[in-house]
C-alpha cells in the first residue's frame, strides 16, 4: 500500500514536517501535490468508515488528508486495516447544500442549519429567521474583514471550502465538545480549530431569538469580541492571509485576530480614526505589564517561539496585540509584506527560533530592542 501511495505523489522532496497538531520526524521524506495537474482524491476506508480527501503530505509513516468538508485527518500510511485507493483525478469539496445536508443528519432535530454564500451555521432551532440572525453576522464579518485587507495591501483569495460555525445550545454542551477536542483552555467561550476548520461556540442567552423579537436591533453575535476574533482566525486561514497547514507564529495569528476585534478593522469604512482600532482591553493589559517593567525583552521571546503563551498568556496576548497594532499603524506596507510572505512559507514545515527571528528581521530590521522601545512609546501615547 505504501508503494501504491508513492505512485500517487508526483513530486517527492525532503523537508522537516511539523505544524501545531502534527509532528513528524525532522529527517522524514515528505511529499506534496504542488500543482493542480497532480491533484487526486483518495478513498480511505478505515475503522469501518469511508471518507474521501485530497492528500497533502506524507513521510511514509503518516498521511495527511483534507476531506471534502475541509477537515484535516492524519493516520498511519501503512496501517494494515486501512484501504487507500485513488478515487478520481482532481478534488472537489462539498457544495454548501451538500455540506448542509450532511451536517443536518449529524446534528439532528435539536439544531437548525442556515447558510450564506460562504458559511454553513449550525444553531439552536428556537424559531425566527435563522439565516438573518445566526448566519448573516458571520458572513458580514467575513466580507468586511476581506474588504479591509484587500483595501490595505493584501489581496485575499476565495475560500476553498464552505466555512462552518457551530453555535451550541448551552455551556454544558460546549464544555463536552471542548473536552473532546482536548486542545483548548477551559475558560474559552469559543474557538476556531485548524484541524476541523470550524468555529465552535454556544448561545450564552439561551433565548437569543426571543430577545431579538423584543429588541430587533440586538444580536449578541454582532457584539461578541469572541465571535469576531474566531471569525478573523477562520477568514485568515481560509482566504490566504495565513497558511492553515503551516506553523504560523502565534504572535502573528493572535495579534491579527485581536486587531480585527475592533470596529476600525471589521467595519473600517464606518469607523475611521485610530481610536476605533484600539483594542482597549489589550491596551490596558499591556500598559500594566510595561509600567511594571515586566515586558523588556519579551518581544524577542515571542518572535523566537510561542512559550510565553504557556507561561504568561495574558502578557503574550498583550504584547502580540501591541506589536501587531504598532506595525499596522506605522509600518503597514512592511506588515502586509510580512503576512504575505509568511502565508507562502511551506506547509508542514518546522520553523526553529533562528528561522523565525531571521524572517522577522528581513521585514522589520535587526534591532528588535529598538523596535520594542518604539512600540512602547507609541502605545504609551495612545488615547483610547
Amino acid at each position: 500500500m505504501v508503494d501504491r501511495l508513492k505512485n500517487v505523489f508526483l513530486r517527492l522532496f525532503a523537508f522537516p514536517v511539523a505544524v501545531g497538531w502534527l509532528v513528524y520526524s525532522p529527517f522524514a521524506q515528505s511529499c506534496l501535490l504542488g500543482q493542480e495537474t497532480g491533484v487526486v482524491t483518495l478513498k480511505v476506508v478505515r475503522d469501518g468508515k469511508t471518507f474521501y480527501g485530497k492528500p497533502l503530505a506524507t513521510d511514509g509513516k503518516k498521511l495527511a488528508v483534507v476531506r471534502w468538508d475541509g477537515r484535516l485527518t492524519t493516520f498511519p500510511a501503512n496501517e494494515k486495516a486501512a484501504k487507500i485507493s485513488v478515487y478520481q483525478k482532481g478534488f472537489q469539496p462539498y457544495s454548501t447544500s451538500e455540506l448542509q445536508s450532511r451536517l443536518q443528519k449529524h446534528f439532528g432535530k435539536r439544531y437548525d442549519i442556515s447558510t450564506t454564500d460562504h458559511f454553513v451555521v449550525i444553531h439552536p432551532n428556537n424559531g425566527g429567521d435563522g439565516e438573518k440572525y445566526w448566519a448573516q453576522p458571520f458572513e458580514q464579518f467575513y466580507i468586511r474583514l476581506r474588504n479591509y485587507f484587500n483595501a490595505h495591501g493584501f489581496k485575499t483569495k476565495a475560500p476553498e471550502f464552505p466555512m462552518v460555525a457551530i453555535v451550541l445550545r448551552s455551556r454544558s454542551e460546549f464544555d463536552r465538545k471542548l473536552d473532546a477536542e482536548a486542545e483548548y483552555s477551559k475558560n474559552v467561550v469559543g474557538y476556531y480549530s485548524r484541524t476541523t476548520n470550524r468555529i465552535t461556540t454556544y448561545d450564552p442567552t439561551r433565548a437569543s431569538l426571543k430577545i431579538q423579537h423584543e429588541n430587533p436591533d440586538y444580536n449578541w453575535l454582532l457584539s461578541s469580541s469572541t465571535i469576531i476574533h474566531e471569525t478573523a482566525h477562520q477568514v485568515a486561514f481560509n482566504c490566504g492571509i495565513h497558511n492553515r497547514f503551516s506553523t504560523v507564529p502565534k504572535w502573528t495569528s493572535e495579534g491579527l485576530a485581536m486587531l480585527c476585534e475592533t470596529p476600525g478593522i471589521y467595519n473600517y469604512k464606518n469607523s475611521p480614526g485610530i481610536s476605533s482600532r484600539i483594542n482597549s482591553a489589550r491596551l490596558k493589559s499591556l500598559r500594566r505589564f510595561t509600567n511594571a517593567g515586566k515586558t523588556k525583552g519579551k518581544l524577542l521571546a515571542l518572535i523566537e517561539d510561542d512559550r510565553l503563551f504557556e507561561t504568561n498568556p495574558e502578557m503574550a496576548y498583550a504584547i502580540s496585540w501591541g506589536i501587531s497594532f504598532y506595525l499596522n499603524e506605522n509600518r503597514q506596507r512592511e506588515y502586509m509584506s510580512y503576512l504575505k510572505r509568511d502565508a507562502k512559507r511551506g506547509s508542514f514545515r518546522s520553523h526553529n527560533h533562528l528561522d523565525r527571528v531571521g524572517f522577522f528581521i528581513d521585514h522589520f530590521g535587526k534591532d528588535i530592542a529598538a523596535l520594542e522601545s518604539q512600540m512602547n512609546i507609541f502605545i504609551g501615547a495612545l488615547k483610547p
